[in-house]
């Protein structure tokens, strides 16, 4: 795995989904489900009152095609030698520049 490339990939990640929460923000999460034929996406966020929302849909619609290839990006980064590439990941962005990223093999809900 490269670290130096997918923390450059969810640097990325984060400044495209968060460029687009037009108020203040604490923390972003994207859960994302992605296999080879397909990629899902829930893009929430919780503002600065603590209130957990949703990013508007027609923001997100802007930047689905470059944030499944940056997923698609961090999958092939991030494969596991055993595992292969997962094919769920939540990842989370905070304002204060740190993120953390769960990944999961189990199939994507449209593949059971």
């Amino acid at each position: 795995m490269a670290a130096e490339g997918s923390g450059r990939i969810l640097a990325e990640i984060a400044d495209m989904v968060t460029s687009r929460i037009a108020e203040s923000w604490v923390s972003a999460t994207v859960a994302a489900q992605v296999d080879d034929d397909r990629a899902d996406f829930v893009i929430s966020y919780l503002d600065s009152d603590g209130n957990s929302k949703q990013m508007d849909i027609e923001k997100a619609i802007e930047i689905i095609p470059d944030l499944s290839d940056r997923f698609t990006s961090l999958q092939e980064a991030t494969a596991d030698g055993e595992k292969g590439v997962w094919s769920r990941c939540q990842y989370t962005a905070h304002s204060d520049g740190r993120f953390d990223t769960e990944f999961s093999w189990e199939p994507p809900d449209w593949a059971s």
